[in-house]
């Protein structure tokens, strides 16, 4: 059984952060020592160019630490086999896992995923809560999802952080004043404050990317980084579900839109069968599908996002309906471009193509 979803880690991109801050330090520390050293291997002047250079290497110490952009969602192809469950190229089984966790978002479902290996903790972002509920009874659902644990910085270490950058931007001012001549009698002093500061930033950088031992999700979810990324919103979403209890299981494949699901199928197969299911333009006829249900079904907007765009294929391909006409139906831009690609694109190979490039809709709320 082959799903399409998004990874989610907690896992950010650090080049960014080491490379500035440690170049911007090293290079200050490296013209004081030739200041004191005799004779001077920098070419540096004492004038403001000079001193303009080493404000533009204090600065960038300031906002080194900081550019660490988390890694966007990323596409993976989920290939579930038995009890073990194969994310890209990573084979996850089992008996491998600590704690599994499912959670309904405003869109789609997570699938909260504690392991022994880093990362400790990802998430996959699925179409339906039906295919998430595949992928946690593969891995052995757990019925406690407070159970899960991840890797994160403390909030002790961010604090820690935007102190230093705090005060080595205000001694890095005032010794640009004291260079400049406004203030010549801090000129010294803020120097070696700064200079100080510059590797101390270094220091708190490198131990904030030392990921914290395991911690559990519901403390995870008060850490205060308010949900500022992909990762942190699916941590609070686990946790709200957690207090809310386990989701239902099979709400979403009940009634007759269940036809119009997926049911774990790859795209292509999914296609085939929506354009071979009978048709009927009155009302059910065993699992015949109406008209009226499918513009009914194609019109909720609390309805799934892939029965909504089945109902918009069968709909055009099988009765005839203008596909421009469907699609103006649909609000939601997300919605929208994927009712889009079931419509207009026959093939069901090139449909099939289009739908998995976009990937499944997600959001937390």
């Amino acid at each position: 059984m082959e799903l399409t979803a998004r990874l989610v880690d907690a896992r950010t991109s650090n080049r960014a952060a080491l490379g500035t801050t440690a170049l911007a330090t090293f290079s200050l520390l490296a013209i004081v020592v030739d200041d004191l050293g005799f004779p001077r291997r920098i070419p540096l002047s004492s004038d403001a160019t000079g001193f303009s250079v080493v404000a533009a290497l204090m600065a960038l110490v300031v906002v080194g630490p900081w550019l660490r952009p988390a890694r966007r969602p990323g596409l993976v192809r989920v290939r579930v086999e038995g009890s073990a469950v194969r994310i890209a190229d990573r084979v996850l089984r089992a008996a491998d896992v600590r704690a599994v966790s499912v959670a309904r978002a405003a869109r789609g479902a997570s699938v909260a995923i504690a392991t022994s290996a880093t990362p400790r903790l990802v998430f996959l972002e699925l179409a339906s809560l039906e295919e998430a509920e595949i992928v946690a009874r593969a891995l052995g659902a757990s019925a406690e999802p407070r159970e899960l644990e991840g890797d994160l910085a403390s909030r002790a270490g961010v604090r820690l952080q935007g102190v230093v950058s705090v005060l080595l931007a205000v001694t890095g001012l005032l010794w640009m004043l004291g260079a400049f001549g406004a203030l010549p009698s801090v000129y010294k002093l803020v120097g070696v404050a700064a200079v100080t500061l510059a590797p101390a930033s270094l220091v708190v950088l490198l131990a904030r990317l030392a990921p914290a031992k395991g911690r559990a999700l519901s403390a995870l979810a008060l850490s205060g980084r308010h949900e500022a990324t992909p990762f942190d919103r699916h941590v609070a979403l686990h946790a709200r579900a957690a207090d809310a209890g386990p989701a239902p299981l099979g709400r979403e494949s009940a009634g007759p839109r269940a036809v119009l699901l997926r049911r774990g199928e790859a795209t292509r197969a999914w296609l085939r069968r929506l354009d071979a299911l009978p048709v009927d333009r009155s009302a059910y006829r065993g699992d015949a599908m109406s008209r009226e249900a499918l513009l009914e079904t194609l019109a909720d907007d609390a309805a799934a996002v892939e029965a909504r765009a089945g109902a918009a294929r069968i709909l055009a391909r099988r009765l005839g309906e203008p596909p421009p006409e469907l699609v103006r139906v649909v609000v939601d831009p997300d919605v929208r471009v994927r009712v889009e690609a079931a419509v207009f694109e026959d093939d069901p190979e090139e449909a099939a193509t289009e739908l998995d490039r976009l990937g499944p809709v997600f959001r937390a709320r």
